[in-house]
């Protein structure tokens, strides 16, 4: 119940400004608007542990309106086997957050072994991105899974994704970093995609 947006992103600005290191989620339920990663930060979520999006638009950062958000950052990953829930995420644009995880031209990026949970509009999002790596992932969400756009070293593996509303996997170039960039290096593999309208309430 306790809102933790503040002190999740004052841990990560005291660990960026350290040169870099991991934030820890221990086990329990962390309610939180907008965390913004900076270069060189692991969020690890160990078993047990949640990150609930706020239902508050005004504690979204614009024009993000991302749950977990950054932009032209390198080195960093999210791992460990917790839980991200967007119930409250819109699922169309709004002055509300309606994206789970959304990076932009970034590079060497890691996403492994968590669960996802309602993503509003799009799950994850990479925005002109290059060697990011999607591993061990489950996605159960109300939108769009993976989307991929102006990506680059793209490695997907041993990932799950039911989206009974949109996308599973989109790969698309739509101009949104403000030049023309291809979609390329694109590996996925072993993975399973599904339309199930009944959402798993636990992931994990």
């Amino acid at each position: 119940k306790t809102f933790d947006r503040d002190a999740i992103n004052k841990a990560i600005d005291a660990a960026a400004a350290a040169g870099g290191g991991t934030v820890n989620f221990p086990a329990g339920t962390y309610l939180t608007g907008s965390i913004r990663l900076r270069s060189n930060i692991t969020l690890q979520l160990d078993r047990g542990s949640v990150i609930e999006a706020s239902n508050d638009p005004a504690t979204y950062d614009a024009p993000s309106n991302s749950l977990i958000w950054g932009e032209g950052l390198e080195n960093v990953s999210i791992v460990g086997s917790g839980l991200i829930t967007g119930k409250a995420l819109l699922r169309s644009g709004g002055n509300m957050g309606d994206k789970a995880i959304a990076l932009t031209l970034s590079r060497n990026v890691t996403l492994r072994d968590f669960s996802l949970l309602y993503g509003g509009s799009c799950a994850i999002l990479a925005t002109g991105v290059d060697n990011i790596t999607v591993d061990n992932v489950k996605i159960d969400t109300n939108r769009d899974g993976l989307d991929f756009d102006a990506c680059r070293n793209v490695r997907v593996s041993n990932v799950s994704v039911n989206a009974p509303n949109d996308d599973a996997i989109c790969l698309k170039t739509r101009g949104r970093i403000g030049f023309g960039r291809s979609v390329e290096n694109v590996t996925i593999t072993n993975v399973l995609v599904s339309r199930s309208e009944e959402h798993t309430s636990e992931l994990q």
